[in-house]
């Protein structure tokens, strides 16, 4: 009996050690689920705050995109307004060049041009009259002194500086022109040249031609140059209007710009 007792207490005693080891086990997973459900929520507290400043942060993103579309419309909106602005005072500008293009053109219009006439040393407006009126006395033209209003030269670089003639007629300009393109025709080998002035020195041919502005000048000198390219048969000025012709048989182009040029490229 005294046995039984003894294994009976030992028994109770394993009994209150394992409840003492279980507990402590459960106390210690409990501490552990503890910590880590409050680390969890630690965790859940920190996303949840990063998601309220991401969230602000993109209410920003948002305020400032749409601040920035505002004011892109702003400026589209300006843009579109000084670009209307730009077309209308593009068309104006144009419409005033064109009108002082044609006041221009009329001023010119019975004027004549006559280079490489080389400059004496002293030369007197009559000297000059005196040369127009042999010009066309070697062209069979007749010219009054009384249908030249002004001649005068124009500054250039060389010493044969363009003589300009100021006529009372535009009659009187094309039927001098007339003679002048008939007599080199007619003497392809003894064109207009100094030595029918009587000048001394080396014969250097003498040209004559309208008076034109320097917009047509540019026009003209364009024109000519693709004439060559192109293969155009005629390029003329007439009126202080420049001209193209492809062949006898095509109708002539009146070239008002530069644009004008630009298309006639593009024709095959």
């Amino acid at each position: 009996m005294k046995r039984s007792r003894n294994s009976s207490e030992e028994d109770s005693y394993c009994l209150k050690s394992f409840k003492s080891e279980i507990l402590q086990m459960l106390q210690e997973l409990k501490s552990d689920q503890n910590t880590s459900m409050n680390n969890l929520l630690k965790e859940i507290a920190e996303v949840k705050q990063q998601n309220t400043m991401i969230q602000k942060s993109n209410e920003e993103i948002e305020q400032s995109i749409s601040f920035l579309s505002n004011k892109y419309e702003d400026m589209k909106n300006t843009i579109d307004c000084l670009e209307k602005e730009r077309k209308l005072n593009t068309t104006i500008i144009q419409s005033l060049e064109d009108k002082i293009e044609d006041i221009q053109r009329n001023l010119k219009s019975t004027s004549l041009e006559i280079r490489n006439v080389p400059m004496p040393s002293s030369e007197s407006k009559k000297d000059l009259i005196k040369t127009v009126q042999d010009i066309c006395k070697v062209t069979n033209s007749d010219l009054l002194y009384s249908e030249i209003k002004d001649a005068y030269r124009v500054s250039t670089k060389t010493t044969k500086n363009t003589i300009i003639v100021e006529l009372t007629s535009n009659i009187t300009k094309n039927e001098i022109l007339k003679k002048v393109k008939a007599y080199n025709k007619n003497y392809p080998k003894q064109k207009l040249n100094s030595s029918h002035l009587g000048l001394m020195g080396k014969p250097v041919p003498i040209y004559l031609s309208e008076n034109l502005t320097q917009k047509t000048k540019r026009l003209f000198f364009l024109a000519r140059d693709m004439a060559k390219t192109f293969e155009y048969k005629y390029c003329w000025t007439s009126n202080g209007r420049v001209y193209l012709r492809k062949s006898d048989e095509a109708p002539h182009v009146l070239v008002k710009d530069e644009n004008i040029l630009e298309s006639l490229k593009s024709i095959k």
